[in-house]
């Protein structure tokens, strides 16, 4: 039996082996992207390794940066309070002065009249003497 469309060894061969090529390439090409998955994997690990290291150091400053803030507040205060005893000595020491000044010019007031109460007598007492 004769078949009309029988295709020559040689095609036959070929086409095996372009098949033959296109299986290694294939499997070249699943090795390489077994190893991109291999790289991927690992870019991810380190990634999540950053990402909580990160994390950790933004905890880290965040507390250093709240103690520092809290020192600075509590120093502002103390200062605070500080200046405020100063001011409230101060006051005390002015109204004392104030009281003072006023007995002072109370006493030259009166010292004043008193004078010049004695200066209108002896005026008076010239004048119609």
């Amino acid at each position: 039996m004769h078949v009309e469309h029988e295709t020559p060894a040689t095609s036959r061969s070929k086409l095996e082996y372009l098949y033959r090529d296109l299986l290694i390439e294939g499997h070249s090409l699943a090795q390489r992207q077994e190893a991109i998955g291999k790289q991927i994997d690992e870019a991810s690990m380190r990634i999540e390794s950053f990402t909580g290291q990160l994390r950790h150091a933004t905890h880290h400053a965040t507390q250093q940066a709240a103690a520092r803030i809290e020192k600075a507040g509590e120093d502002a205060t103390t200062t605070l309070n500080q200046a405020n005893q100063r001011l409230l000595i101060t006051q005390q020491h002015l109204t004392r002065v104030g009281q003072g000044n006023v007995k002072v010019t109370a006493a030259i007031a009166a010292t004043a009249g008193a004078l010049g109460g004695l200066l209108g007598v002896l005026v008076t007492t010239l004048l119609l003497g």
